[in-house]
Formats: C-alpha cells, structure tokens, sequence
C-alpha cells in the first residue's frame, strides 16, 4: 500500500510540474508577444511623426530599448511581396555588432530605427544590409531626437527610390546627391529623363541598354574612357565611340559641365524606374557589335 500511494503522488508530482512548466512557458511567450506588440506600435507611431512630449519620447526609447537621445538612424527597404521580410532577421544581424534596432513591416516596406553608437558608425549597418539586401534599401541622415523620425522615414524613402530599380542597392541619402536629387521628384526627373534622353530610348532595346550600360560605367569611372572599357570588357576606343553616339543623339556634351549634370540626372531617372521585360529585336545586338568593332579598326589602339 506504501508503494502503491508513493507511486501515485509521484504521478502527480509530475502532472503538476508539467502543468506548472507548461503554464510558464505560456505566460513568457504572451508576454513577448505582448512586448512585441508595444514595439511595433511605438516604432509606427515614431514614423508616422506623432506628437510626442518628453514623457512619451522616455516611454518610447524604454520600449525600444535604445537610449533617448541618438543618434539614430531609419532604413527602408522594398520588401519582395506582401507580407515577406526585405530583410530576415535584421535585427539579431544588427545586434551582433552591439547595434540596437526596432522594426515595422508594412505591406509595401521594411522600416527600421537603427541606434548609432556615433555619427561614424554608419557604416556597420551600412556594411550589414549590403550583405543581406534582397531589393533596393534607402537609409537617412542621421538624426538626435526621436520626434524626427517622420522627418527621417521621409530621407530614407527618397534615398531607397534613388537606387536602380534592377537591383539590391543600398543607397545612404548623405551619400548619393545626385541620386537622391532624381528621386526627389520622380514626376519631374521623368518629363526631364524624356526630354534629354528620349532620342536614346527611342532606339531599339539592345542598343539603348549598351549606351546606357556604357554611360553609366562611364560615370562610375570618374569619366574615365580606359576604366570603364575595363568594367565592360570592351577596347576604350569601343567606349568613346559610344560616349560619341550619346552626344550625337542627345545634343549634350560630356565635355561640358552642364551637360554631363543633365546626362548624370536624366541616367539616374531613368535607372531608377523599373523596365518592363522586352523581346530583344532581330540584328540589335549584332549591329551594336559591328559598330564598335568599326570604331576600333578606324581608330586603332588609343
């Protein structure tokens, strides 16, 4: 009998720590949830750019777990599809370099506040999301007060637009003036993208693409005619016979300031607009080919 009622309270000995182990592990995962939940509504209510006094902006950075005064920093980024994270696990990425982050996901975007150890700093984060970016990531100024978040939401998106439409491209707004200035106002940059590139996109699809490439290599190499054949993988005569179709086409000159400024912004329009997939059109590429390849026998090795 003594063994029979020892072997009983064992048995609910054991139900009662499982219950106990069970109720624990709820209780933890509804308070994370719970926390999870706080975070993303101060994080949404920072980049909205609510009103906020000094009481609200403690509670805020306690809820955040950064210190109330930066600097800080915001990161968009497109994501893939609707309800997809543009970049998984961002957060602990972050947190391995001691870099403290909050994040929103919002069906068309990523939002992050990111805390900056210094203003220098910037290039740690920077660093991460080039290595994780799966579509185009804008990042703002840095900033001290968390009431400009709004104000920084608003830098990060033009600096995201500013990145090529084609591409993962990490775009830091302080950075990329001339980018940033084409996406601040894409109505505009597009009617200006026509007007000064329009007899460029008028010509068939492979030929558009090899002087646009070409331009924009061009640009890349500080105008450097050997560099840019080097990132082409093509003779520099090749380059600067296209450089010289560009002019012809266009009307501006890369020997001129003001144009190579109109060339510059009309590009980074024209790159930042996502293009439609296209059949390439019989004999395009090849008569782009022939061209360059006359360039280089009338003009030798430069």
């Amino acid at each position: 009998m003594l063994v029979a009622a020892a072997s009983s309270m064992w048995e609910l000995q054991d139900t009662i720590t499982e219950a106990m182990v069970s109720g624990y592990h709820d209780a933890v995962s509804q308070r994370l949830l719970t926390s999870e939940r706080e975070r993303s509504a101060v994080v949404e209510a920072l980049l909205e750019g609510r009103s906020m006094d000094a009481d609200a902006v403690w509670s805020a950075a306690e809820a955040l777990g950064v210190p109330r005064n930066g600097p800080f920093t915001v990161v968009a980024a497109e994501v893939p599809q609707i309800g997809r994270q543009a970049l998984p696990e961002v957060a602990a990425l972050l947190s391995r370099r001691g870099i403290r982050s909050s994040w929103r996901l919002r069906p068309d975007l990523q939002l992050g506040i990111v805390h900056l150890r210094t203003r220098r700093d910037l290039d740690d984060p920077v660093e991460v999301l080039r290595h994780h970016a799966e579509q185009r990531v804008g990042v703002s100024p840095s900033y001290d007060d968390l009431r400009s978040t709004g104000d920084a939401l608003r830098f990060a998106k033009v600096a995201m637009r500013a990145g090529d439409a084609e591409s993962a491209s990490v775009t830091v707004f302080d950075d990329s003036p001339v980018a940033v200035a084409a996406a601040g106002a894409p109505d505009v940059m597009a009617r200006v993208a026509t007007n000064v590139l329009g007899p460029i996109e008028a010509l068939p699809a492979g030929e558009r693409e090899v002087l646009l490439d070409t331009l924009d290599a061009w640009f890349s190499c500080g105008g450097s005619a050997e560099e840019a054949a080097k990132r082409l993988y093509v003779h520099p005569n090749t380059v600067r016979m296209r450089l010289r179709r560009i002019t012809e086409r266009t009307g501006r000159s890369l020997a001129d300031p003001l144009g190579i400024t109109e060339l510059s912004l009309a590009l980074r329009a024209v790159r930042q607009t996502a293009k439609p997939p296209y059949s390439e059109p019989t004999g395009t590429v090849e008569t782009t080919k022939k061209a360059d390849s006359g360039a280089v026998r009338r003009h030798g090795p430069s």
